[in-house]
Order: C-alpha cells, then sequence, then structure tokens
C-alpha cells in the first residue's frame, strides 16, 4: 500500500504507519483566481449547468434494472431505469462522477430508436424516433389521409413528451451530450 501512496505526487514524502488508520486531506485546487473545493466522493454539489436543457443518449444498459453484477440503479435510483436511452432535460446537481437529472422524453425524426437505441431505417420508424419492436408498429400507414396520419404522430409525440424521469446518470455512461 505504501509503494501505490508513493507513486502519488500529492503524497510523497507522508509517514505512514502500516496497520494503524490514516486521515489525509486534499488541497483545494486552484483555477483562474478560484478555488474549487475537490468534492469527496458522495458529496453532491449543485450543478454549475443549472438551467439549461440538454439531450443525452445514454448506454443501453441505464434503461434496464438493476443486476446481482451490477446494482447501480437499485442502490442509486431505487431501481427505476430510464424509459429511453435518448432522453431531455436540466442537470440538478452532480458529483464527480454523476448527474441527477430531471429528464423527459422528446420525440424527433431520427435514425436511432430514442428506446433502445438500435438503428432505423424504415421512413414510418424514422418519422416516430422508435422502430417497430419499441413503438408497437407495423411499418404501414393505418390511417385514410395525411391529416389523420399528422394527427397520430402528434399524438404519439405528445406520450413520448409526457414520459418523465428523475434519477442519477452515471457521466460515463452518456454517449452524447448537446445543450438544446
Amino acid at each position: 500500500m505504501r509503494e501505490i501512496f508513493n507513486q502519488i505526487k500529492a503524497f510523497t514524502g507522508c509517514d505512514f504507519v502500516e496497520g494503524e488508520q490514516f486521515e489525509f486531506t486534499l488541497e483545494p485546487n486552484v483555477v483562474k483566481n478560484t478555488v474549487l473545493e475537490t468534492p469527496k466522493r458522495d458529496d453532491v454539489v449543485p450543478s454549475a449547468n443549472d438551467g439549461k436543457e440538454y439531450k443525452i443518449h445514454v448506454k443501453k444498459y441505464m434503461t434496464e434494472k438493476g443486476t446481482p453484477q451490477f446494482d447501480f440503479m437499485t442502490k442509486w435510483n431505487n431501481d427505476v431505469p430510464m424509459p429511453f436511452v435518448i432522453m431531455s432535460g436540466t442537470i440538478e446537481k452532480e458529483t464527480r462522477g454523476m448527474y441527477y437529472m430531471k429528464l423527459h422524453g422528446k420525440a424527433e425524426k431520427t435514425s436511432i430508436c430514442m428506446c433502445c437505441g438500435r438503428k432505423l431505417t424504415h421512413p414510418v420508424s424514422m418519422l416516430y424516433g422508435l422502430g417497430p419492436e419499441c413503438g408497437s408498429h407495423a411499418y404501414i400507414n393505418p390511417f385514410d389521409s395525411e391529416e389523420e396520419l399528422n394527427q397520430h404522430i402528434d399524438e404519439v409525440y405528445q406520450k413520448i413528451a409526457d414520459v418523465k424521469w428523475e434519477g442519477w446518470v452515471i457521466k460515463s455512461a452518456i454517449k452524447t451530450m448537446e445543450v438544446e
């Protein structure tokens, strides 16, 4: 253990006694004359991004319940996974490795299924932003007119917008994140 700490520049020369407990304090980082305190692993700090709306695309495991091998959802989000891999919302607070976000669905024409993340190729799927399995459709226009189809699309978009979720998102699980 002593060798590990000696490899870290901040601990070089510290006098550790094996078998005894020790305590250390990290000095604050200084950036552009502003002191930023280094948060502890579990410290939650208000986000510097307050008020901005983000569109995030996360890895598939953020949409799955916890397992014995990966219990993040169980420990941090009461085993309530994100409903879609692509969602929009705000960052409420953060830790060094996670954001606490309030998210909602936002349907848009896309080539990626916002529910499962698979590539979409059919125009109807791309219009919904959902593949045939996730959107429960069969690639057909069941309506008699364009007007009926557009009204149905508006209903689908509204249902997706009504999907709300809030919880912790692992920063390393975010594939893309852009300000809307």
